[in-house]
């Protein structure tokens, strides 16, 4: 697989409103997968992932790659992510789901086998609208989980917008650090999350992050908005303007060399 020209694509509610907490390891993992998942594809395969090839292509050590890779893949057997969302008549309800429903390995075969929970299938096959693409080599190229999440939450306005707001507790809600001690302070998450979410996303991706302004009650800060636009090249310049005259708004960048 050329991860260069690999597309991760994920329906908008997966991004925005699903609630997870994940290794590094695991995250690149499970995107490794999904960038495996074809347009035509209406039921998950049993995906055949290279251990070599996820290791140099992630940039995680290979020194017991074989062993992390497979201690990684049989957690998220067990790892759940949660949605809640209002149903018709009002009520809350919780969806909670495992990422993978099976996993094999073959000693000395270089690869391992898994298949991803069928419960995903609405929020990553036969996607017609409302859904996110970007290039999986933007996200390998993070060395932070949480550089990653706020990549993807950016990705999902970049279409049509170039700056998104955030309340702060449901931002620390969405990346799973509302219960822990340490990022309760604001300053913490603006020095351990932010800051140099800020500085890798515009270093390797396709999106440069402009500025982040804070917004205050009195001296607390309450929220931030995020301000970002696309770096583009000469070349994908004018290809934007192509898919635009096309009517496209789906639009594929590669990322930074």
């Amino acid at each position: 697989m050329n991860e260069k020209d690999s597309i991760v694509k994920k329906s908008d509610e997966m991004i925005a409103d699903v609630r997870y907490e994940l290794t590094l390891t695991q995250y690149k993992l499970i995107l490794f997968v999904m960038a495996r998942i074809r347009v035509a594809d209406e039921d998950f395969k049993t995906y055949d992932i290279p251990i070599l090839e996820m290791v140099a292509s992630t940039g995680l050590s290979p020194e017991g790659a074989y062993t992390r890779v497979e201690k990684e893949a049989i957690a998220l057997m067990k790892k759940v992510w949660k949605i809640k969302k209002i149903n018709p008549e009002g009520k809350q309800e919780t969806t909670a789901l495992a990422w993978f429903s099976a996993f094999h390995h073959t000693e000395g075969s270089g690869s391992v086998q898994v298949r991803f929970d069928p419960g995903l299938k609405p929020y990553l096959l036969q996607l017609k609208s409302h859904f996110t693409t970007y290039p999986l080599a933007c996200v390998l190229a993070l060395r932070s989980v949480y550089s990653i999440r706020l990549y993807e939450l950016l990705k999902k306005e970049a279409a049509f917008k170039s700056s998104v707001s955030f309340d702060l507790e449901a931002f620390k809600q969405t990346l799973q650090i509302d219960e822990k001690p340490y990022f309760s302070q604001y300053s913490n998450i603006k020095a351990f999350v932010l800051l140099p979410s800020k500085k890798e996303i515009s270093a390797k991706t396709d999106l440069k992050v402009l500025k982040i302004k804070e917004k205050k009650q009195g001296r607390k800060v309450i929220g931030f908005t995020i301000f970002f636009e696309k770096s583009l090249t000469e070349i994908e310049q004018v290809r934007e303007e192509v898919l635009k005259s096309l009517n496209i708004n789906e639009s594929i960048l590669p990322c930074k060399e």
